[in-house]
């Protein structure tokens, strides 16, 4: 599988990484994954590397039943900051579009060019 997790309960962090080709299914397998670990816990920041993707293979219905289950794991996740960082135009270009559709509940994803804005972004002092 192209795209692993780590839970780093000290930092308050999940970081998820994905290199080669990435599709719709083991994207939401990933995401599931996470919110069943017994390490993990609501309002852990998330740091998702997709620099080395370079393919997305998402169809139009598995983009929105992607949708869907972010909306209905958003529970799970809390409101905690969510960093996306990727090299990709077109990556960059749908997550942004994600974002939007989303709308309230993901509030605290933004995409990113670089880790180190990420990271920045994610640990800053925020209210």
């Amino acid at each position: 599988m192209p795209i692993t997790y780590h839970i780093d309960r000290e930092r308050n962090l999940v970081t998820i990484s994905a290199n080669g080709n990435l599709n719709e299914p083991e994207y939401r397998e990933i995401r599931a994954r996470i919110a069943s670990d017994p390490q993990f816990r609501p309002g852990m920041y998330q740091l998702e590397d997709f620099r080395s993707v370079v393919e997305h293979n998402f169809t139009t219905e598995g983009y929105d039943s992607f949708l869907d289950q972010e909306i209905s794991l958003r529970q799970f996740f809390g409101n905690a900051r969510h960093a996306i960082v990727t090299s990709s135009d077109l990556h960059f270009g749908l997550t942004r579009k994600l974002i939007v559709e989303i709308g309230d509940s993901h509030q605290d994803t933004r995409v990113f060019r670089s880790m180190e804005e990420a990271e920045a972004w994610l640990f800053e002092e925020h209210e």
